[in-house]
């Protein structure tokens, strides 16, 4: 609905006005009539209005001054102009200010009607050009913040390029004091997620650290409660403003993943800390296969849960290590994955709250455990297991192996396929699988060099044989690993 204003010094035109307009037929409210334009001008100041209806020649006020001076002041009403014959000169002054027509008195009824329904459809054509321009430039924005392009025009129209200091935060609130607040700031801009209840991504501008630092400690002071507020890194440049986003997503997925649920809250890093953060060296990891051979298997599964814990790595790289330190202990016990490895790859990568990576970890002590309790090796497949443990790269036979302990070696294969299930061939090629497992979670090395460092001479056979073991190339388990990093 439009707001009409009715504005002339004749009150028997204002009120033949009213009647001749069939207000509910074009969906329009008279919110007020005025007898001046200096009347009708302190009226728009303090009311919504959409159509004005004037008269030119009044006074203290003319319609034409009337009109000037709302343009000077940025309001966007639509003016029909009501004139007489003689007024002609007026007339075309009003139309330059942007007049949507002229009627001349007495007032048609018909023309009438056609001259608000032309108004109408100005407005609605406007209102359409307005969404439509409102939605480019928050996709731009968008785009600027996630850095995919495509923000050219809402960098310069900003003029980002001149600024050299930024900040991004995202978060959710259920304060509406707290949108107004940012509403107020005119260093702040933000957009709210339509997928999903009052989330928001906002950029702040012109702040340094040590402002930005002072500011979100008010807004903590402000807000203590339903705002969830993550701020990224301070960037020197537009540039850099992904970089911030990318810093203030991890800070979020942090609080929702160890369950860090309070009523309110603002985390902070202005300093790139998480940036630095990359676990690609296992050196310090509770690897089970570095472990005091002493300590019992419990311990030892409840050291890597402990380490994930007490260490404050993002989720992504709690995925990361729990991947690493799970293999690892396949490895060492020589254990099969109980479901496929792509679906652990697919069950480790959905982790979404910390109690499942303890879930993961306690499932897998009762499997070695399981494992562990069934086998009983001789001493013989013991010093068998333990040439292969040491001397996979090489060409092993087992006629070889067989001479070095002095027995047959069709006694040694049944023996092996007896207690470990897999004929000896069976058993190399799945050791090896182990460890090119971990060399291609582990190292840079290509598939190729993995493959002659594990023994094969053969690349193709290796293609073959993972492929086989795991349902996919090691150039796909590779990338499907490294998407948890």
């Amino acid at each position: 609905m439009n707001n009409v204003l009715l504005v002339d010094d004749e009150y028997m035109i204002l009120s033949g006005l009213e009647r001749l307009i069939p207000w509910d037929d074009l969906n329009l409210k008279l919110v007020g009539t005025a007898s001046n334009g200096q009347e009708a001008y302190d009226f728009v100041k303090d009311n919504e209005v959409d159509i004005i209806v004037s008269d030119i020649t009044m006074p203290l006020m003319s319609g034409i001054e009337f009109s000037r001076k709302l343009k000077s002041e940025g309001h966007s009403v639509k003016t029909i102009f009501l004139s007489g014959y003689q007024e002609f000169e007026f007339v075309k002054e009003g139309m330059a200010l942007g007049a949507v027509d002229y009627l001349v008195k007495p007032v048609d009824s018909k023309e009438l009607v056609a001259t608000l329904t032309k108004a109408i459809e100005l407005i609605e054509e406007e209102k359409e050009q307005s969404t439509y321009k409102e939605m480019q430039l928050a996709q731009q924005f968008k785009s600027l913040i996630l850095g995919d392009g495509n923000a050219e025009e809402y960098i310069k129209a900003n003029n980002l390029e001149s600024i050299s200091d930024f900040n991004v935060f995202i978060g959710t609130s259920t304060s509406e004091a707290f949108f107004d607040y940012l509403d107020k700031q005119a260093n702040i801009s933000y957009i709210e997620d339509p997928g999903q209840d009052k989330m928001i991504i906002g950029l702040i501008t012109g702040m340094g650290k040590e402002e930005l630092s002072l500011f979100y400690n008010r807004l903590a002071d402000m807000f203590p409660k339903d705002v969830f507020i993550f701020a990224g890194t301070w960037q020197g440049s537009y540039t850099e403003i992904n970089a911030s986003y990318c810093v203030a997503v991890k800070l979020q997925e942090s609080y929702y993943f160890y369950n860090l649920v309070q009523e309110g809250c603002i985390w902070l890093e202005l300093n790139n800390h998480l940036e630095e953060l990359y676990y690609d060296n296992s050196e310090d990891l509770p690897l089970i296969s570095k472990s005091d051979t002493s300590k019992r298997l419990h311990d030892k599964i409840e050291d890597m849960i402990l380490y994930i814990e007490r260490n404050p790595i993002p989720p992504n790289h709690v995925r990361y290590i729990t991947l690493l330190l799970l293999s690892d202990a396949l490895t060492f016990y020589n254990l099969s994955p109980v479901e496929s490895y792509q679906k652990q790859i697919e069950r480790v990568k959905d982790i979404k709250n910390i109690s499942e990576v303890r879930e993961v970890f306690e499932e897998l002590e009762s499997n070695i455990s399981e494992v562990i309790s069934e086998r009983s090796y001789s001493e013989l497949t013991k010093k068998a297991i333990e040439i292969v443990n040491k001397d996979y790269q090489k060409d092993l036979l087992l006629k070889e192996i067989a001479e070095e302990l002095f027995v047959n070696s069709m006694y040694l294969g049944q023996l092996i396929k007896k207690e470990t299930g897999q004929t000896f061939s069976q058993y190399l090629n799945s050791y090896r699988m182990k460890k090119a497992e971990t060399l291609l979670l582990k190292s840079t090395k290509t598939v190729n060099e993995i493959a002659t460092d594990i023994g094969y001479s053969s690349t193709g056979y290796f293609h073959r044989n993972f492929k086989e073991t795991y349902n996919m190339t090691p150039r796909e388990f590779r990338e499907k690993f490294q998407a948890l990093g």
